[in-house]
């Protein structure tokens, strides 16, 4: 092992892990930034099932992105949200990412849905229901991104794992489990 692959494996695993946090805190893109460590993961072992992971990784990292601006406004119109509370979701996204992060990444959204239904309806138990709605588009989201970047990481080790573990030490898992 080189010492540029040595120095590609602790990148792509501080990119791991940090992508994990980011997973949960919307200040970190959690799902880029996993996706990067499992690149340099890639590289230092090129395997064709490694590369088409790789990549099917990154499309789903590319659709996680997309469900994050998409998703909050599909839920509110599914809680029979007028078009001034999808405005509000998507308005209460951008301020909350411009003015408050992280946390306006959270209250922003359920609070443009809400101000955007009661502007419509004048109805604070319906306006409720649509910011949940809202809020549950967070939720489900962030679960989306834990998932994918703990298969990421998975994969990353298991590729790793196999490329440099010597057969020596297979052949002595073998005998372990063997002998059970």
């Amino acid at each position: 092992m080189s010492t540029l692959d040595i120095t590609l494996l602790i990148i792509g695993a501080i990119l791991q892990v940090v992508g994990l946090i980011g997973a949960v805190l919307p200040v970190l893109p959690g799902a880029p930034l996993t996706f990067a460590g499992m690149v340099c993961c890639c590289i230092v072992c090129p395997s064709t099932l490694m590369i088409t992971l790789t990549v099917v990784m990154g499309i789903l990292v590319l659709i996680g992105a997309v469900l994050d601006y998409v998703a909050p406004t599909l839920l509110v119109n599914k809680a029979g949200g007028s078009k001034k509370a999808k405005w509000g979701t998507n308005i209460g996204l951008i301020a909350g990412l411009l003015f408050a992060p992280p946390l306006g990444v959270i209250i922003g959204p359920f609070l443009g849905a809400f101000v955007g239904e009661m502007m419509e309806t004048n109805k604070a138990k319906h306006s409720f229901k649509v910011a949940g709605y809202s809020f549950l588009s967070l939720l489900l989201g962030t679960l989306f991104k834990l998932l994918l970047c703990f298969a990421m990481i998975v994969i990353s080790i298991l590729c790793v794992g196999v490329h440099y573990i010597p057969d020596s030490a297979v052949e002595q898992v073998k005998q372990w489990f063997g002998s059970l």
